[in-house]
């Protein structure tokens, strides 16, 4: 290490704190410090003791402190060239005059610009890397809050998930051994101990040591903040595992709707960076499975006015099974609430049309996005229409939870005043979904008149579809039902899902077992008088199903990108299989890309495959709490005793019939299912509907997507019936009453 000075002053805080470390013997990349004013001989002339690639990053004189972090404020810069090192330097100090550095002075009450050094530093491509924060719990005991990802710590940074533990160094990350583990936290409590405070440490591991990048104070008050895990919803889109590349996707998703949406709303933007935190973690990701993150779901809620009431629509809409609240509920200006309902007020009047733009929009880049030839793109111009599917569908897609917060009010004001929910749910008509089933059944009663239907009870699905061409009415029927429902299978949320396109025989299945079908859906709607209330319910509910179909095209759309890229990156002996694209996170690929690609991309998905493995073999329970203090969950409910067997009446109506366990969706070999029971269904079952007697489903509520479609295709379903897949066994009799949400084993 080589510095012009140990005033902290001169060198600035970060640069100081590593100066510390490295005299008390941790390990610490060799570095310089530099002032902002040296000149390009000097700089050359310093930086040629230092090896490899090189990093720059800023030493302010208050960066770092006990009082101010500046973190994510001021910018570093890695190099390749020695000789690119004073244009670095250059545009580091150009940057440090940025909006976001006199924003956060301003907001900090900063009024002289802090004075400027430059670290010069060697780089090191770690093999995990992440940022562990130290504290001190009630007990008086240090543990450690590890936010650890594969890769170097450029990949935490830039935001790729990582995984987040709470430990004391004997709990186990996928991507840390319990001896890499045990290290980290042994090297907080001693970081923490040098400098007195609780401590936010940078670090990376190569090899078998751990380099400390930076260690700054935490200056806001940290807590082990409680956080309350629950997949009931969600395990519905997202089912078992669920690989890297869908998750990071779909947490980008989240992050960016809501932002959007609160925004939109009226929420100042000062209020949407105070909880940035908040909309990056509604998801979290254990051992492969989705949670939600509750109590951050609570505190979105609480930017709203009505947050008492919002929540327990919330609770209703996506049935969670644990409960929590937040203690301290800061109040909302009266100002705030009348400017905020008189524009909801706007929005709601004029939201149909805002509605039918978003859907005819994304309609319309659909059918743009359909005429590009995927494989004439480059790795680059891939990226690219990701992004542009960011920036043209993402920064609009707020509209869909505009629709179901509608529904959400509606459904839960309909839900205050009657006691009877299924009967008057039972009659939405024209939800897209059961169109779909209506559909498979006209197309395949085409199907059953011509020669192909022999060869497909054959099992000779593939050689039938290729002489579809033959039969015009069923070829241009089959076309118009992929154009419309193409996106739409099982587990069609997940990118690493099978789509029709690779499994083109799949709609030949489909039609064999409906031409033995029965018709489900009814074709009149009952004349019934409904309330104001009531229908508007179920307006927003059928819209929300229409959505739904189109949130399926967007997944398609994107995961051929990515397969696309897949297949490039095998293509030039960068991975072993285009499928391994979806071991690896959206970040990732993007630095691997844009970087030209220096990371070893089969090391990490070889680790990541066999991480996944294990987790196959691990059973997670539906909901749990990790620890905190400030925040007062509700018990968890435990399990139902043995024997016990009930759920929620969804549909009406009355069947017996034998059981089918499903664990995954499947369809029948030769005949129609009796009684599917399964822990949760996703849109992609929905041809499944139409081949049943009736559903039992663990997961799920009244506005599940197993609860309207089964309504509307008069298909007895319980839901919400806990242990139904180990209590009952293939080929038990049952009767299931779709009124009272009753299973009975019959002897």
């Amino acid at each position: 290490m080589e510095c012009f000075s140990f005033d902290k002053e001169k060198i600035g805080c970060k640069a100081f704190n590593l100066q510390v470390l490295v005299k008390k013997g941790f390990r610490v990349p060799k570095f310089i410090v530099v002032a902002a004013a040296i000149q390009e001989k000097e700089l050359i002339s310093r930086i040629s003791k230092l090896k490899g690639r090189l990093i720059l990053r800023s030493s302010a004189s208050g960066e770092d402190s006990a009082e101010n972090s500046f973190a994510g404020i001021y910018e570093s810069k890695v190099i390749d060239k020695k000789d690119n090192a004073y244009s670095a330097l250059k545009e580091l100090l150009i940057k440090s005059y940025s909006d976001r550095v006199i924003h956060y002075m301003k907001m900090k009450g900063i009024k002289k610009k802090p004075g400027m050094a430059i670290i010069v530093q060697e780089y090191i491509q770690g093999e995990v890397s992440g940022v562990l924060f130290t504290q001190v719990n009630q007990h008086g005991k240090i543990g450690a809050l590890i936010n650890a990802n594969y890769g170097g710590a450029e990949s935490v940074v830039q935001g790729c998930q990582c995984q987040s533990y709470f430990t004391r160094g004997n709990s186990k990350i996928d991507c840390l051994s319990k001896k890499q583990i045990r290290a980290l936290v042994k090297i907080g409590k001693k970081i923490e101990k040098l400098f007195g405070k609780p401590q936010d440490i940078e670090w990376t591991i190569n090899g078998n040591k751990v380099y400390i990048l930076q260690s700054r104070p935490i200056t806001a008050a940290f807590n082990k903040n409680l956080k309350v895990w629950d997949n009931s919803n969600i395990a519905e889109s997202y089912s078992s595992i669920v690989l890297p590349l869908t998750c990071s996707f779909a947490k980008d998703i989240y992050k960016r709707v809501y932002i959007d949406v609160a925004r939109t709303s009226g929420i100042s933007e000062k209020k949407v960076k105070e909880n940035k935190e908040v909309f990056e973690n509604l998801l979290g990701f254990f051992y492969g499975r989705f949670y939600y993150n509750m109590l951050n779901w609570y505190k979105m809620l609480l930017l709203f006015p009505g947050y008492k009431r919002n929540k327990h629509n919330l609770e209703q809409m996506i049935a969670i099974r644990t409960k929590a609240d937040i203690e301290e509920q800061p109040r909302i200006s009266a100002l705030f609430c009348v400017k905020y309902y008189i524009h909801t007020l706007i929005r709601y009047f004029f939201f149909e049309g805002t509605l039918e733009n978003f859907k005819s929009h994304v309609r319309d880049y659909y059918s743009k996005t359909s005429k590009l030839h995927l494989g004439e793109k480059t790795l680059g111009e891939l990226l690219s229409l990701y992004d542009d599917f960011r920036k043209e569908l993402l920064s609009r897609w707020s509209v869909t939870v505009d629709n179901d917060f509608l529904a959400m009010t509606f459904f839960g004001m309909l839900n205050k005043s009657s006691g009877n929910m299924p009967q008057l749910m039972a009659d939405i008509r024209n939800v897209i979904s059961a169109q779909q089933v209506e559909t498979l059944y006209n197309l395949s009663q085409i199907f059953k008149k011509t020669p192909l239907l022999k060869l497909a009870q054959k099992g000779k699905y593939k050689q039938c579809y290729e002489q579809i061409k033959e039969y015009s009415e069923l070829q241009k029927g089959i076309g118009d039902y992929l154009s419309k429902y193409g996106g739409r299978f099982a587990n069609e949320l997940k990118l690493e899902s099978e789509d029709l396109d690779s499994n083109p025989a799949y709609i030949v299945k489909l039609l064999c077992l409906y031409a033995k079908a029965k018709k489900r859906i009814q074709n009149a709607e009952k004349q019934t008088h409904q309330g104001y209330i009531l229908s508007r319910a179920k307006h927003y509910l059928r819209h929300r199903e229409e959505l739904r179909l189109l949130r399926s095209q967007a997944f398609s759309y994107i995961r051929k990108i990515f397969q696309e890229i897949g297949i490039k990156l095998q293509k030039q002996g960068l991975l072993g299989n285009w499928k391994d694209i979806f071991y690896l996170e959206v970040g990732e690929i993007r630095i691997f890309i844009e970087g030209g690609g220096s990371v070893n991309l089969k090391a990490i998905i070889n680790k990541r495959k066999k991480d996944y493995l294990k987790n196959k073999k691990i059973e997670l329970p539906n909901t749990f709490v990790t620890e905190g203090d400030k925040l007062k969950p509700s018990p968890i409910p435990r399990d139902m005793p043995k024997g016990a067997l009930n759920g929620i009446g969804c549909s009406s109506g009355i069947v017996k019939g034998k059981v089918k366990i499903l664990e995954s969706f499947a369809l029948p070999k030769t005949k129609s299912y009796e009684i599917v029971v399964t822990k949760h269904t996703d849109p992609g079952w929905t041809p499944l509907f139409g081949l049943c007697k009736g559903i039992i489903v663990e997961h799920g509520g009244l506005l599940s997507h197993a609860a309207i479609i089964s309504r509307e295709l008069n298909l007895p379903c319980v839901i919400g019936a806990r242990n139904a897949t180990k209590l009952l066994k293939d080929g038990q009799t049952v009767t299931i009453n779709g009124f009272l949400g009753e299973i009975k084993i019959e002897k």
